[in-house]
């Protein structure tokens, strides 16, 4: 008898839609790729149908219907019918992860290989539910498995790019929950999975954009360190010792991230330092004058008074140098007048802006008229106080009669103590400025974290290779081994 592939009986299945395909009526030849594909078409068209599955029931009802299919998985096919779930609820929107729940758990303890199992883009399940950043699906995959070997040949199956479902899940940021149960599910072999740039899944994991987020994963990859160490004494290397391909080190890796952010940051530091003693600069000479309207106004009388005819019969009087004596008199007597009128417009200005201010405090009410009435009255007590009118007894000196006003008085007073002003905020700071301090801060902790494990778990000159990529001669060598000999103790 010919084979399957040589039979001129196959039914053609190119021209059928999934609506016109009938479920209960066709043929079905379990060899022929195109069958099953359209089977499984035909079971994504179903599924958004039926979910939510709320009992065992409509679970085995299910997988009655496409028993045909359902133990089976063919990578031009598009997979199993784990990949088809996942599609599933990727796509439409009413089928949430819990609604086919149930469904998982029963595919799986079935057929625990179909998560080692690919599709047609090379994903297992797994991968595919963390590309699709579907943790829910993850946690249901990962906790329904009871067979270990196809948990942990998903786990370091390798996809695009040589990665893995962890190293997926760290480089595309996975909830944190999840990735914490796929790093305590994965084997050590899982762990030490390089991909195409020699990364292993710990070097994605001490990305400095993270760090403030990845303090309970680190603790966790070195508590898995430490049960490598203690499971093969004799073999003293771990995933934590593995290099990538560019030779840095976990630990390196993590200062290479941080390089090129914190030099832009302290940058940022100084710039907005400069552009702060600028203002502050700036701020401490401008000198707040009254309105010249107001100055013109109060200072009228005075300039009336201070004019003096040229035929004035005093300098004329015929005394001779008595008259000269009592013109003299006169001047000072007027110099005298003159200070004492400057000092009553000085008052007058003042007093103009103060019942501005307590008008505009009726007006506005609160808190701001109450600060604009307080300023006016900082203004008359600075500018009666900051310069002296009275004139100086049987001297020709002439006052000047500038008047100037500093309104801010709080703000003269810190300057005079040298009280230090915070820095103001940057204007448009991104996100990433703002967590700035807390990276740096928790980007130290890290490396701490790190360096301490590792000087107490390994020898010296390994300790050099992971700190420093390189093994260095002389005071380094000396200064580290000396740490290194404390922390041991």
């Amino acid at each position: 008898m010919a084979p399957y592939s040589e039979i001129d009986t196959e039914p053609d299945f190119s021209d059928s839609s999934v609506e016109d395909f009938n479920l209960d009526t066709i043929d079905i030849y379990p060899q022929h790729e195109v069958c099953y594909k359209k089977r499984f078409d035909a079971a994504r068209v179903e599924i958004p149908t039926k979910a939510p599955f709320t009992n065992d029931g409509e679970v085995e009802a299910f997988l009655h219907r496409y028993d045909d299919i359902a133990p089976k998985s063919l990578a031009k096919a598009g997979g199993n019918l784990l990949h088809t779930l996942i599609e599933v609820v990727k796509h439409i929107v009413k089928v949430k992860p819990e609604g086919v729940e149930l469904l998982i758990w029963r595919i799986v303890q079935k057929w625990p290989s179909h998560l080692m199992e690919t599709d047609e883009e090379g994903h297992n399940p797994l991968f595919m539910a963390v590309k699709n950043n579907q943790p829910t699906l993850v946690n249901y995959m990962v906790s329904a498995c009871t067979d270990r070997r196809c948990l942990e040949s998903a786990l370091t199956k390798k996809a695009q790019g040589g990665r893995t479902c962890l190293h997926l899940a760290l480089k595309e940021h996975l909830s944190p929950d999840t990735t914490k149960l796929l790093i305590k599910t994965a084997s050590h072999e899982a762990l030490a999975v390089q991909d195409d740039l020699g990364m292993t899944p710990m070097h994605y994991a001490v990305s400095f954009s993270q760090c403030d987020v990845r303090a309970e994963l680190i603790d966790l990859f070195i508590e898995r360190d430490v049960e490598a160490l203690q499971k093969s004494a004799g073999l003293r290397q771990t995933f934590l010792d593995l290099r990538a391909t560019s030779g840095r080190s976990v630990y390196r890796e993590h200062l290479n991230n941080r390089q090129v952010p914190a030099e832009e940051w302290n940058a940022f530091l100084a710039s907005s330092s400069r552009q702060n003693a600028k203002a502050l600069n700036k701020q401490s000479q401008t000198v707040w004058t009254a309105p010249r309207d107001l100055l013109d106004k109060a200072r009228e009388p005075l300039r009336q008074r201070s004019v003096v005819e040229p035929n004035d019969k005093r300098s004329t009087n015929g005394c001779g140098r008595m008259g000269d004596v009592l013109n003299a008199l006169d001047e000072r007597e007027m110099e005298h007048q003159k200070g004492r009128s400057e000092e009553d417009a000085n008052k007058k200005v003042g007093e103009e802006i103060g019942k501005k201010a307590e008008e505009t405090k009726h007006l506005a009410g609160g808190e701001i008229g109450e600060k604009q009435s307080v300023s006016g009255q900082q203004v008359i007590w600075t500018g009666t106080a900051s310069r002296s009118y009275e004139p100086a007894p049987n001297t020709p000196i002439k006052r000047d009669s500038a008047v100037s006003f500093d309104c801010n008085i709080d703000q003269k007073r810190d300057r005079d103590e040298g009280a230090a002003r915070p820095q103001p905020q940057p204007q448009g700071s991104s996100n990433s400025k703002d967590r700035m301090p807390l990276l740096l801060r928790s980007s130290d902790a890290l490396l701490l974290k790190l360096k301490l494990h590792y000087m107490r778990t390994r020898s010296v000159e390994m300790a050099i290779l992971f700190l420093y990529d390189k093994n260095h001669d002389g005071e380094l060598h000396i200064q580290l081994g000396l740490s290194w000999g404390m922390s041991r103790a």
